[in-house]
C-alpha cells in the first residue's frame, strides 16, 4: 500500500530543496532565460553562418558551372565558323532587312560555284 506520511515528507523535502535552492540561485524563470537565450542565440549565429556559406557556395559553384557553359558554347561556335568559312558575295547583303540577291546567286552560279 501507499504510506501517504513517507509521500508527504517526500514532497516536503523536495519542496524545501527547491526553495532553498531558488534563495541561494534566484529563480528557475530568470536563471533558464539568460542560459536559453544565449544558446538560442548561439545556436541562431551558428545556424546562420552555416546557411550564408551554403548559399555563398551554391552561388560559387553555380557562376563555375555557367562559366563552363559558355566557354563550351563559344568554343563550338568558334569551331564550327573554323569549319565552314563564309566566303564574301555569298548571297548576304550590307543592310539589313532587304531582300536583295547578288547577282551570283539568281543566276545560279554561285550555287555551283559553292557545291550545291
Amino acid at each position: 500500500m501507499i504510506d501517504y506520511d513517507q509521500t508527504l515528507l517526500e514532497s516536503t523535502r523536495t519542496h524545501r530543496e527547491r526553495l532553498t535552492a531558488a534563495f541561494v540561485h534566484g529563480e528557475q524563470r530568470d536563471r533558464r532565460i539568460v542560459n536559453s537565450n544565449l544558446r538560442r542565440l548561439t545556436g541562431s549565429v551558428v545556424l546562420g553562418a552555416v546557411l550564408c556559406a551554403a548559399c555563398l557556395g551554391t552561388g560559387f559553384v553555380l557562376d563555375i558551372l555557367q562559366t563552363q557553359r559558355e566557354d563550351r558554347a563559344v568554343a563550338a561556335y568558334r569551331a564550327a565558323i573554323a569549319a565552314t568559312p563564309m566566303e564574301p558575295g555569298d548571297g548576304l547583303t550590307g543592310q539589313r532587312g532587304t531582300a536583295s540577291r547578288t547577282p551570283s546567286s539568281t543566276t545560279g552560279e554561285g550555287a555551283a560555284s559553292r557545291g550545291m
